[in-house]
């Protein structure tokens, strides 16, 4: 349950107050939650830390993109279909795992790719097109 109150929270002895915002990050799945002050929870969360920010946005994904997303409408509007009508594409996932709530997984290198499809104007023509796109090679936390 969310309430509008702050979050308080302890880290070696510190006192730390979190936007209400960051009481929905931490309470989305959580059943009961409480402060501990011994090594072993200090160590545990330290654990928990380098085991979450190790997964970090560096290296993109493979998505599957409709090609009409990638490349505008104007294949459905012109009545053309393209085969396949999907794309697999690297991509950085925006919400990959950043160690600070305030950055953002971008991309830090990219690439342009071309793919070939076949494009059906009607039931008797049909061509091969290359189209372009943009792949990313890195990612990084902004």
């Amino acid at each position: 349950m969310f309430h509008s109150t702050l979050c308080l929270s302890t880290f070696y002895g510190l006192m730390f107050v979190f936007t209400t915002y960051w009481c929905m990050l931490v309470n989305a799945e959580c059943v009961d939650w409480n402060v501990v002050k011994d090594n072993h929870s200090r160590n545990e969360y330290l654990i928990n830390r380098r085991t979450t920010c190790s997964y970090n946005c560096s290296s993109p994904n493979p998505k599957w993109f409709a090609v009409n997303q990638k490349c505008g409408s104007e294949t459905h509007q012109l009545g053309l279909r393209i085969e396949p009508p999907s794309v697999i594409l690297h991509h950085c996932d925006e919400n990959a795992v950043c160690c600070y709530e305030t950055q953002k997984c971008r991309p830090l290198t990219s690439e342009k790719v071309t793919l070939y499809f076949k494009v059906i104007y009607n039931k008797s023509k049909s061509d091969i097109i290359a189209m372009t796109f943009l792949n990313h090679t890195s990612c990084s936390c902004k």
